[in-house]
């Protein structure tokens, strides 16, 4: 700004004015005195002028501030009225508004380029997604939005802005809860990094969804991500399973990182709000995104049967159920419907009110596989009578009749379910095509409609419409549903027919359900086939009575008596496939035989076809328990029947069972399966339950077998009855002596409970419980001789080994087993209290030591466990360390932090370490792990005891050679260092954490090819440089003993390769160990160290364990050969992650800055003897690495504010400022603080960079590199009296840039410019001023030079302007001796032919080096692909690469030469005959390729450029061109006006007007031209071998020439001719080219045309000329003696025929008649040698016709026998004319 705008110069104008404002935009500070603004700032004005605003900051950021007064625009600013109020200044200041209008505002305006792009499908999805924001904003801003809706809104709002993001491809933040954007300064350092990977996670998720993705209008495409091979994908198997588990474990490791339910520790209630995004598929419609991760959300169906529109004609029952087809069982009851004969329910009351909910789905249920099936029964007659009229005697049996099925979750097309909103269906009704498939028809249905069956045993009804209902998915507990809506509650509930997974502890259920399978029928006098009804009731088996109402078909209507089952008609065999339910009274707790005197009683009818009569003719019973009381097993049951009881009475079945008469071969199936939480049916469990009754003490038999096979238990019984058993076992075991088998039974049993309901391998099934272990513990539990019994089984394990099983299970059950022992031992003081009558107040462990000492055993036991080097204890080992962690907490009411910090640290060192055990190792990290995140590591006390421990086992891991395994120690530490950031803040715990400083480091290092993980270390890095204070920081480096190598101090080595590996970090693509192309290179040499960052800390590993190796350095190099110009792109971190990113920068600015202010103090330091006087010595290559480190920080593209979105710009700026002046800053005192004299140390490694700073943008960044360049300038000349030093390394540098195409543009300009101003305004105009502006002249013509190639692209369009821009910047760089960038630019120029495919020009362009050394042993410089050698060895390779190029490009006879020049070598100077013999081979076979191969060689094309629109590089010129092989004018012509889009091609080959010549535009003028001699340019008679085959003549008559020839035929008269060959001129045209072609380059300048014109005569003896030395060609070709048997004859046929029928036609004849007259001559006395020359060729070339009809007899084939014989009449015919009338021409 200038003016104004900088702020200044405001005193005059000023009004005042008292008002309140809001910031609507944000506002960078300029200028002096200006105020920075974010938007929603709330600012205070004072006065105000006609643009600008005078006041200060009330708030910012939502919060007050101190007074920062200032202006700031008035455009900025929203003026607020009086009266408003704060409610409304706060909405204004929300920070979720704040960031929707942000977004609105900046990706709002991308709709216009979409809508012009045509991009319609991106136009519509962001349209929506803004548009959806704009309506929560509204919502939001709504007055009479409830603050809990308006703060779920903002929480979407915040998800919504991030999907946006995503989509958009633009930067990623994540965010507290209170919506602000997390930072370091609200978050901790490390939560903020794992919530990015939170946020990573999610969207990966996420994004396995289709989703139209937004194009980032206006930027290129990002690269893709993620596409990186693991460095371990090249293991062997075993490796891979290994690297797997190991993976594994540091995924659990960085879970526990995060927090349990994804929230990264120390956020204090900071959390990302983006909601889990939905998976894929069916699984979609269940997520709810609401519990923790895994959490099982429980579903249900409710269940609207809307309208019947199917016509029965009888009182119908509907039955609905849900059956999973992939098990072919049913997994609800049954709701029942009654309905009329009309499609009307019978009781009207219930209209609109048939709705059931089938409870307790899960994900697991809900899955394709889940079909709703209703089965419609009919009330009437056997048979369906079709007019639907019933009498008065009208039967009422149970009739199949028809089946329907939906599939509840669709794979095609629109949704089923949808939850919590109601989606109507209506369903086609079919009937089986057989009564007897009623049972299965379900499954048919399914298997042919839905599954692609192709058979089908049922037909739709006619004329129906189905069945419609409404389906809504309910998601949640229904109690809490019928809360917030009641008339859930009054709706019949369809239970599950199990106890489903999932439910809470205090669910109770008590039902049996029977399922009617099917019978085997006999024939009798009554019926041979019977229509058999099953009638079931249930009977008191002691007094035989009925049991009343305890039975039904389904819900929705009453119990009743007696059911009966559908009548099957005709059938022997029936199958029913029906389930009815006992419904029994619930039993009171410890009634576990309520169904021991229960018996079903099964009563066979046969009904009547007619009428409604039925005679029963059999009898079943089933006792619904066994003989010791536990209900019947769940199983299929065979009734037998027997002969009906004539006296009806109903006990007869007890009275008289020895007399009942058994129906043989009869029998019924019943299939019973028990669902209840109050009874069992396990033998086992009722014998535990009842173990009082069977001997008092436990002594029974049965209760030991039960024990023995509590382990067969299935687990849902132990579930049911988890109290009563757990008591029951706890009695048992000290009811029985402690050494009794009874008691280690029991103790197992006990740990067989916990492991059920605690193993996570059940997948949660029955982990549920775990509260209810909690809650019977804390209030049941009160056993107070229990933990006596537990110590001593837990002791008897742990003393013997061999039993390894037991010890692994006991340690997987040590949370609760230390519970039980705890809450018994205070249990235990407690009665004791009160027994001796002492006053309780609360339960105690008491102050008697025996307690602690026992369980000090049992720990000393573990130690011994863990030391014990067994291979078969590694199972209970990693055992342990998995479960020691969990008693922490209960240890903690028995010991104080530093007792049990002491336990932990013993046990952690009893702990063996080797490589190999790798198991152990795992779990040894876990739980370092679990211990940091516990609340012990925060107690300062125990903490001083674990630290020491803590980090001796990490520094051990650190040195691991399993990348992994280094992995998850870093993890761990970033747990130690978010722990004393955010909840310890003690900054003195850092010093311990410091000495792992050097394995931090060194796992960047060695984790830098690990793509996937490589982030960790490296935030861990950065971690520790920015969280650790400077004074610690220093007391360590000061800490840091010498190295023991002479004076180099192992500190100063271990600062130069971190400095080393910041830049790695900061500049290197990510994963990657390759310096990135915008790095500048380290300054330091990289010379072999101690240094714990090239190798791993050499201090001895635990239990002696051998250290890996070291990895290779870090890339570092001299600062003269630095890689790249540009700014480096590449990112700490996801180059979207901005937040970290800038933090890591942030980072590295601190660690730098102090690192400078440390050094500069030593150095000022009296007497420090700081030695810079070798680049080898250790001070050095320290203070050189350090400048490295702040110039690549300078050059950082992410730090560039000039260059980001507004949004990116303000969010940056506002957190971080402009870093880049910082280091800018410290550049400038670093360098100042050196004396002249070391300065000039320095010099050859700044000149470059000095001079790279002023290629940069920023014009303070240019700056620093003018003040740098001019200063090195100065400080040689002052201290030499000469520039040599900063002279050379400029032209190296511009150089280098150049050949890099990094010259920015007009960089020259501002160079020459710049520097200039510098020297001319010195005081005094000194030998510097006068050497410097010498310099600056000698070099502008090389900038010139370099800036011509800079500038010019690098596609192929620009091939030839770059080869021309790079030869002349060869020629300048030959001429003044630069022979190191000269090569450098001639393997550029290889590359660039090579790359065309101009293998020719390519390979001359390498002799090019090859000229500059000469056939001796001087040893020369690498380059490029070339390293160390003698000049005869380059030289050598030189040939031998530029042979291998002129055979790639079929320029044989070039490649020859070199080897001719290479045998001189080989055979008379170094007598290598074995490369000779090789060489004289390769000579072979490309003289045979001469011979045998047909060579095409290119076209050359004359080129003109007309016209003002060309610059001065073709205004003007013309030149030839080299073409392509087999390349005609069309397609080169294409090919050139992709450089020349806009030129008129002139299609004519005339010379242009002067107006096309001198105009405005672009015109080019091309046609092609033929290669041509001097001697055929100068008139000379041109000499050729006659004997030289065309293949070789071809070679030299179109390679190696400067001289080129377009003819045009043309004519001096106007007049017509009876022979048109008598003034037929031809116009030769001679094109003089400045180079030969082929050569370096595919074009060459003309510099001179010659124009010749030919006579009609002359043509003539061409023409012969030319015909008759193809028909010379021909004739050697065919005639040759090894001409094969099968060669192609037809050429030579063509040839012939063709030269005959022009003999004989015109021709020969013309020109005899023509030019053989005296008449002729006569004309033309001057021509008289031309006539002879024409006579001759005449007679030459019919003699050779004459040979070559000879041969062509010889060797064509019988199928051309006639046209040869036409063709020697022919010749006959015209020799005999010639000899009549030129006879000549034959003497």
């Amino acid at each position: 700004m200038s003016g104004k705008s900088s702020g200044e110069g405001h005193d005059g104008g000023w009004v005042p004015l008292s008002h309140k404002g809001l910031a609507i935009h944000f506002f960078t500070a300029g200028g002096n005195y200006q105020v920075s603004l974010n938007i929603g700032d709330l600012v205070q004005i004072e006065e105000h002028t006609e643009d600008w605003y005078k006041g200060y900051l009330i708030t910012s950021k939502g919060t007050m501030v101190q007074k920062r007064r200032g202006i700031f625009p008035k455009i900025y600013v929203k003026l607020l009225d009086p009266g408003t109020s704060p409610a409304a200044i706060a909405i204004d200041q929300d920070v979720i508004l704040n960031q929707i209008y942000q977004v609105v505002e900046e990706w709002g305006g991308r709709f216009k380029s979409l809508y012009r792009d045509n991009r319609m499908g991106q136009f519509n999805s962001l349209k929506e997604r803004v548009t959806l924001l704009l309506e929560m904003r509204r919502q939001i801003l709504s007055p009479t939005t409830p603050n809990e809706v308006r703060d779920a809104l903002k929480n979407k709002a915040v998800s919504k802005i991030d999907e946006l993001r995503n989509l958009m491809g633009t930067d990623i933040t994540v965010h507290t809860l209170t919506g602000q954007i997390a930072d370091e300064a609200n978050t901790g350092v490390i939560a903020l990094y794992h919530l990015h990977l939170q946020y990573d996670e999610k969207e990966k998720k996420k994004n396995k969804t289709p989703m139209v993705r937004i194009v980032n209008v206006g930027a290129a495409p990002a690269p893709a991500k993620g596409m990186h091979m693991s460095s371990q994908s090249s293991l062997p198997l075993k490796a891979k399973k290994k690297d797997d588990q190991w993976r594994k474990t540091v995924a659990l490791a960085r879970q526990q990182t995060i927090g349990a339910k994804g929230d990264a520790p120390g956020l204090d209630g900071l959390a990302s709000p983006t909601p889990t995004p939905n998976g894929a598929g069916y699984n979609s419609l269940l997520d709810t995104g609401a519990g923790a991760k895994g959490a099982e959300v429980v579903q249900h169906i409710l269940m609207d049967m809307k309208v019947l529109m199917v016509v029965v004609g009888d009182n119908t029952e509907m039955y609905f159920s849900l059956f999973n087809a992939a098990t072919s069982r049913f997994i609800s009851e049954e709701y029942q419907v009654q309905m009329t004969g009309q499609g009307m329910p019978t009781d009207l009351g219930k209209l609109g009110k048939l709705k059931t909910i089938f409870t307790n789905l899960t994900s697991r249920d809900i899955t394709p596989d889940l079909y709703l099936v209703l089965r419609l029964v009919r009330r009437g007659n056997m048979a369906l009578d079709a007019s639907g009229k019933k009498g008065p005697g009208a039967a009422n049996f149970r009739r199949p009749h028809a089946c329907a099925v939906l599939p509840l979750v669709a794979k095609f097309g629109d949704a089923v379910l949808v939850p919590n909103k109601e989606v109507e269906h209506t369903i086609k009704v079919y009937v089986p095509n057989q009564e007897s498939n009623f049972a299965t028809i379900h499954e048919s249905i399914i298997k042919n409609n839905f599954q692609g069956g192709k058979t089908a045993p049922f037909m739709e009804i006619p004329n129906s419409k189905g069945v419609c209902l409404g389906l809504t998915l309910l998601q949640g507990d229904l109690a809490v549903l019928g809360e917030r809506t009641p008339e859930l509650a009054e709706i019949t509930r369809s239970e599950r027919t199990e106890i489903p997974d999932f439910a809470p502890p205090l669910y109770q259920r008590h039902e049996l359900y029977l399922t009617l399978d099917m019978a085997e029928l006999v024939k009798d006098k009554s019926a041979s086939v019977k229509n058999c009804q099953v009638v079931f009731s249930l009977r008191n088996g002691e007094t035989g009575e009925a049991i009343r109402d305890c039975l039904s078909i389904g819900r929705g209507e009453g119990r009743v008596s007696e059911v009966e089952s559908i009548v099957m008609q005709h059938t022997n065999t029936p199958h029913w496939n029906e389930t009815f339910i006992v419904s029994l009274p619930h039993p009171t707790p410890g009634e576990l035989d309520q169904f021991k005197s229960i018996i079903l009683v099964a009563q066979l009818y046969h009904c009547q076809e007619k009428g409604t009569g039925r005679e029963e003719f059999g009898q079943g019973f089933l006792k619904l328990s066994k003989d010791d009381g536990s209900v019947l097993d769940d199983a299929v049951h065979t009734l037998s029947t027997f002969k009906p009881n004539v006296s009806r009475d109903p006990f007869f079945f007890l009275k008289e069972e020895g007399k009942l008469h058994v129906r043989k071969g009869e029998s019924i199936k019943v299939r019973s399966q028990l669902t209840s939480t109050c009874v069992t049916s396990n033998t086992y469990v009722y014998q535990l339950l009842r173990w009082k009754r069977g001997g008092g003490d436990g002594s029974s038999p049965l209760i030991e077998e039960a024990l023995k096979r509590f382990t067969f238990i299935v687990p849902a019984e132990i579930t049911n009855f988890l109290k009563e058993i757990l008591d029951s076992i706890f009695e048992l075991m000290i009811a029985r002596p402690q050494e009794s088998s009874t008691t280690l039974l029991g103790y197992d049993a006990i740990v067989f409970v916990i492991n059920l309901l605690m193993d996570e391998r059940t997948k949660g099934r029955y982990t549920r419980l775990g509260p209810v272990l909690d809650l019977y513990i804390s209030s049941s539990f009160r056993s107070k001789d229990a933990h006596k019994r537990l110590i001593a089984c837990l002791k008897l394990y742990l003393q013997d080994p061999s039993n390894l099983s037991k010890i692994i299970n006991t340690f997987k059950a040590l949370a609760y087993l230390f519970k039980f022992i705890i809450a018994s031992r205070l249990e235990f003081n407690l009665q004791s209290k009160r027994s001796s009558g002492v006053p309780v107040s609360g339960a105690d462990i008491g102050e008697d030591d025996t307690f602690k000492t026992d369980l000090l055993d049992v720990f000393k036991l573990f130690n011994d466990l863990m030391r014990n080097p067994a291979p078969t204890l590694r199972g209970p080992q990693a055992s342990a360390l998995k479960n020691i962690s969990s008693i922490f907490p209960d240890l903690s009411k028995i010991f104080n932090p530093v007792e049990l910090a002491g336990i932990i640290t013993r046990f952690v060192e009893a702990i063996q370490y080797s490589p190999q055990l790798e198991l152990l190792n795992k779990e040894k990290l876990l739980l370092i792990n679990r211990i940091v995140c516990s609340p012990i590591f925060l107690e300062n006390t125990a903490r001083g005891h674990l630290m020491p421990t803590l980090l001796a086992q990490l520094s051990t891991h650190l040195r691991s050679s399993h990348h992994l395994e280094i992995l998850q120690s870093i993890l761990i530490l970033c747990v130690m260092l978010n722990a004393f950031q955010t909840k310890i803040r003690d900054p003195a715990g850092y010093a311990g954490v410091l000495t792992l400083f050097p394995h931090v480091s060194y796992a960047v290092k060695v984790l830098r090819d690990d793509t996937e993980n490589y982030s960790e270390p490296v935030m861990c890095l950065l971690a520790l440089l920015k969280l650790t204070p400077s004074e610690q920081l220093e007391k360590y480096l000061d800490s840091v003993e010498k190295a023991g190598r002479g004076s180099e101090n192992k500190k100063t080595t271990f600062l130069i390769e971190l400095f080393n590996l910041l830049q790695h970090i900061m500049c290197a693509p990510r994963g990657s160990a390759s310096t990135s192309a915008g790095t500048i290179a380290p300054l330091a040499h990289s010379t072999p160290s101690t240094s714990s960052v090239t190798s791993p800390p050499q201090s001895p590993p635990t239990n002696g364990a051998t250290p890996p190796p070291p990895p290779p350095p870090m890339p570092a190099a001299n600062f003269a050969n630095f890689s790249s110009f540009s700014l480096n792109t590449n990112t700490p971190f996801s180059e979207r992650w901005v937040i970290l990113n800038m933090f890591a920068y942030g980072a590295v600015l601190k660690f730098t800055s102090h690192m400078a202010s440390y050094l500069t103090a030593a150095y000022r330091k009296p007497g420090s003897n700081i030695d810079f006087s070798s680049p080898e010595t250790p001070d050095y290559r320290l203070w050189a690495a350090l400048f490295s480190t702040a110039l690549t920080f300078m050059k950082i593209g992410q730090l560039g504010l000039e260059d980001f979105p507004a949004n990116r710009r303000n969010l940056v700026h506002e957190r971080y400022g402009d870093m880049r002046r910082e280091m800018a800053s410290l550049l400038h005192r670093l360098w100042t603080s050196l004396s002249n004299a070391h300065k000039l140390c320095f010099l050859p490694l700044l000149v470059g960079p000095a001079i790279q700073l002023m290629m940069l943008a920023p014009p303070f960044v240019k700056d620093l590199g003018v003040d740098l360049y001019y200063n090195l300038f100065e400080v040689e000349m002052s201290e030499t009296n000469a520039t040599r030093v900063v002279e050379a390394q400029t032209i190296d540098t511009l150089d280098t840039a150049a050949y890099e195409a990094s010259l920015p543009p007009n960089f020259n300009t501002f160079f020459v410019s710049k520097l200039g101003e510098r020297f001319a305004g010195r005081k005094t105009q000194d030998e510097c001023a006068r050497k410097g502006s010498k310099f600056l002249a000698d070099i502008t013509y090389l900038l010139e030079l370099l800036m011509a190639l800079s500038v010019l692209p690098t596609t192929p369009q620009y091939e030839e302007d770059r080869i021309v821009a790079i030869v002349k910047l060869m020629d300048y760089l030959h001429q003044t001796e630069r022979y190191d960038s000269y090569l450098k630019y001639v393997h550029m120029l290889e590359s660039i032919h090579t790359a065309g495919g101009n293998f020719g020009e390519a390979g001359f362009t390498v002799l090019l080096h090859a000229a500059l050394l000469e056939w001796d042993d001087t040893p020369v410089a690498p380059i490029g692909m070339f390293g160390r050698d003698t000049a005869r060895a380059r030289k050598d390779k030189l040939y031998h690469q530029a042979i291998d190029y002129f055979d790639k490009g079929k320029l044989w006879e070039e490649a020859i030469k070199l080897i001719k020049l290479l045998r001189q070598q080989y055979e008379h100077r170094t007598y290598d005959y074995t490369k000779l013999a090789d060489l004289l081979e390769l000579q072979a076979g490309l003289v045979k390729k001469i011979i045998a191969v047909n060579r095409f060689f290119p076209n050359y094309f004359r080129v003109a450029y007309y016209g003002k629109g060309f610059d001065s590089k073709y205004f003007c010129k013309e030149f030839v061109y080299r073409g392509y092989e087999l390349e005609n004018r069309p397609e080169f012509v294409q090919r050139l006006q992709t450089r020349f889009p806009s030129a008129n091609i002139l299609v004519h080959t005339n010379v242009p007007t002067e107006d096309i010549q001198k105009g405005e535009g672009q015109h080019i003028q091309v046609f092609q031209v033929n290669p041509a001699t001097q001697e055929e340019r100068d008139g000379l008679e041109r000499h050729v071998n006659a004997d030289m085959p065309a293949t070789i003549a071809s070679y030299y008559q179109t390679n190696i020439l400067n001289v080129f020839l377009y003819s045009k035929p043309f004519r001096k008269t106007n007049e017509k001719v009876v022979n048109e060959f008598k003034d037929l001129w031809v116009r030769d045209t001679f094109y003089s080219t400045s180079l030969t072609l082929p050569g370096i380059h595919r074009r060459a300048e003309i510099i001179k045309v010659d124009i010749v014109e030919q006579s009609p005569i002359h043509n003539a003896i061409n023409a012969l000329d030319k015909k008759k030395t193809e028909i010379h060609d021909n004739i050697k070709k065919y005639g040759a003696v090894n001409l094969p048997a099968d060669v192609n004859t037809s050429p030579f046929t063509m040839l012939m025929k063709g030269i005959i029928d022009a003999a004989v036609n015109g021709g020969l004849v013309v020109y005899r008649d023509l030019f053989l007259q005296p008449a002729y001559l006569k004309e033309n006395p001057d021509h008289g040698r031309e006539v002879d020359k024409l006579r001759v060729l005449l007679r030459e070339h019919i003699s050779m016709m004459e040979r070559g009809l000879v041969l062509h007899g010889r060797v064509s084939g019988p199928q051309m026998v006639s046209l040869h014989d036409l063709m020697e009449v022919q010749f006959k015919d015209m020799k005999a004319d010639f000899t009549a009338k030129a006879p000549e021409i034959f003497k």
